[in-house]
């Protein structure tokens, strides 16, 4: 007896077209003493583990994201800010005064100001106050050794948003009084 090789009903002699799908019999039909075997069945529906896997992934991210947002707001950024700068020879030392003229109040603490001394190196100056906000129309002071005679020499001087390590305000032009 002969079967159909795509669907395995049997075929009567001399059948050149499947009668239950239609395929096209060889002409050296496969001969079978059994019925081919039914083709393995799929397994079953796996659950909607993967879906919810991605759901959990995404709100995980989104969460750890919202957290990092909330704990870093703005500290990389450096605030817009114009400052005014002048400085004034004390013995051996240099005192700046920073006045901030227009833009955003910043944190003390994410400040940085540095003054070149009588080699052309940059010294961090100690700020006047270390803490509290400084605002429009505030001035702080910030003092550091220059070595002799500052007075009547031209100095660079920044000033220096610590957490981004932005310059706020640089100029090699600073004149000593």
């Amino acid at each position: 007896m002969t079967y159909c090789k795509e669907c395995g009903k049997s075929l009567p002699a001399g059948a050149k077209f499947c009668g239950n799908c239609g395929t096209r019999v060889p002409v050296r039909a496969l001969r079978a003493t059994k019925k081919p075997e039914a083709l393995p069945k799929a397994p079953p529906e796996a659950p909607m583990i993967r879906p919810l896997l991605l759901l959990l992934l995404l709100v995980s991210a989104v969460v750890v994201t919202v957290v990092l947002a909330v704990h870093f707001r703005g500290r990389g950024t450096p605030p817009s800010i114009v400052f005014t700068v002048w400085a004034n020879a004390s013995v051996n030392n240099v005192i700046l005064t920073i006045s901030h003229e227009y833009g955003d109040d910043i944190s003390i603490a994410d400040l940085k100001v540095m003054g070149s001394d009588s080699t052309g190196a940059m010294q961090t100056a100690t700020l006047s106050v270390s803490s509290g906000t400084f605002s429009v129309g505030w001035k702080i002071a910030a003092t550091y050794t220059y070595g002799p005679n500052p007075s009547g020499k031209t100095i660079k001087v920044y000033v220096i948003h610590d957490p981004s390590k932005r310059m706020m305000f640089n100029s090699s032009n600073v004149l000593v009084h």
